[in-house]
């Protein structure tokens, strides 16, 4: 028996013969699949996954199956499967449930079904004939560790930053991905270094970017330098002078004033968190394994994804010519 459990709901006019088959009963107990509601209607689909939206792992539904009780069920009454296609979209918002289409009706179903309620079935190849309950389940407990696994989760949650970080160099993009799967995984936070350096080089890739995006001069070549430039500290960068400073564009600055009066700090800690030397300042690493809180974490990679926000859009205004280049003044 697997000792690990998926619970579902199953949809079908017959669920009370298959509730009592043998074969599924056995085979539910082998895999650990823990039947929380057997349904004869869409309808009493719906209120079962209203009650069970937390707990229900996947769904199993039948396509000849009625949306409400019916006397005599019609061999073309596939009102239940078109109900539950609206279902699948109400209750995939919060969260991933599979749903899975079990038929013996496969055939007939493309002439029945006219109005793409099979598309989500076939485009994630979730259709399967009555009698092949041994692979549908194979194919159910496979979709549901993919779902629950932390890179699904991760990519989920960051997709669009990611997709951002894309834009910017796959380096970029992988180096995210891994300090986010990292942050997820390292329950005993001892990764620190590794992980402050990970954004560290994402924000390297960004000033990198940024020379020859023509944002900033060419001798803002370091952090510190970056840190300093955008601080207005430009007596700190050599062979650059105060003139040779940010513009604004429409009386607006190319960087946010939020974002860069918390450089300044941000840059410190991500410079103390990579490095294990006795000479730093703020001890990034000695707190966050003290603290044992992934805060510290957070709020630097919530600013790197703030940083990689702000250089995607302006490249794309420097790309299309939305915004003329060089963005700094002139030295002389």
């Amino acid at each position: 028996m697997n000792a690990k459990v998926y619970n579902i709901i199953w949809a079908d006019d017959d669920i009370a013969t298959l509730e009592k088959d043998e074969e599924i009963r056995s085979l539910f107990l082998d895999k650990g699949i823990c039947l929380l509601k057997g349904v004869t209607t869409s309808e009493r689909l719906r209120q079962a996954l209203d009650m069970f939206k937390d707990k229900v792992d996947a769904v199993i539904i039948d396509a000849n199956y009625s949306r409400d009780e019916v006397d005599y069920l019609q061999d073309d009454d596939i009102s239940g499967l078109i109900h539950s296609a609206t279902l699948v979209e109400l209750y995939n918002v919060k969260r991933e449930i599979p749903f899975f289409l079990y038929t013996a009706r496969k055939g007939k179903l493309s002439n029945l079904c006219k109005n793409q309620e099979l598309a989500y079935f076939s485009n994630n190849k979730r259709i399967f004939l009555k009698g092949e309950i041994k692979p549908l389940i194979d194919n159910l407990i496979q979709a549901v560790e993919h779902i629950q696994s932390i890179e699904f989760r991760v990519h989920k949650q960051y997709a669009e930053t990611l997709d951002i970080a894309k834009n910017i160099s796959p380096e970029c993009s992988d180096l995210l991905w891994d300090f986010l799967l990292n942050e997820a995984r390292d329950i005993t936070l001892k990764r620190t270094e590794l992980m402050f350096n990970d954004l560290r080089n994402i924000l390297e890739k960004v000033v990198s970017l940024c020379r020859e995006y023509e944002i900033i001069p060419e001798e803002v070549k370091t952090l510190n330098n970056f840190k300093h430039y955008w601080s207005n500290k430009l007596d700190k960068i050599e062979w650059i002078g105060p003139t040779q400073c940010p513009k604004t564009i429409k009386n607006v600055p190319i960087m946010p004033k939020a974002m860069s009066a918390t450089l300044w700090n941000f840059i410190d800690i991500l410079q103390d968190g990579s490095h294990s030397t006795e000479e730093l300042r703020l001890f990034v690493r000695e707190y966050v394994t003290d603290t044992k809180k992934p805060f510290l974490f957070r709020t630097a990679l919530y600013q790197t994804l703030d940083i990689l926000r702000w250089i995607n859009k302006l490249m794309k205004d420097i790309d299309v010519g939305k915004i003329k280049t060089p963005l700094y003044k002139d030295k002389y």
